[in-house]
């Protein structure tokens, strides 16, 4: 994870490197380094082309991009993606996944009201 020095921009990776938990439900990724009470706009901007069959468990080709966070983007704030993390989940053995943040709003009275929600 890289953070801007103002910690209104960051970059997130994270990668399988033939790694158990592949397929399986990984342990969230707690960011760091970010302001708890601002809101950050969390996009994906290198999507998933494969995802898990409903029914057989399968890995199959997904015609429509597969999003970790089930949306292109969302926003959360500084607290929740340092107290809960963002939630991801690897398919191959070999797979990776990228996560961009932009701040859009920081207010100091915030801090106690931590949310989320979909753009």
């Amino acid at each position: 994870m890289f953070v801007s020095k103002g910690k209104d921009e960051a970059v997130v990776f994270a990668f399988s490197l033939n790694s158990r938990h592949w397929s399986a439900l990984v342990p969230p990724l707690f960011l760091k380094g970010l302001l708890p009470d601002a809101e950050y706009i969390i996009t994906e901007p290198i999507p998933n082309n494969i995802q898990q069959s409903t029914g057989t468990n399968k890995i199959v080709e997904s015609l429509e991009p597969a999003y970790q966070l089930g949306h292109s983007s969302c926003i959360m704030t500084g607290q929740i993606l340092m107290k809960a993390g963002l939630p991801i989940k690897f398919y191959t053995l070999d797979d990776s996944l990228m996560f961009t943040l932009h701040m859009i709003g920081h207010s100091p009275s915030k801090a106690a009201a931590a949310s989320t929600h979909i753009v």
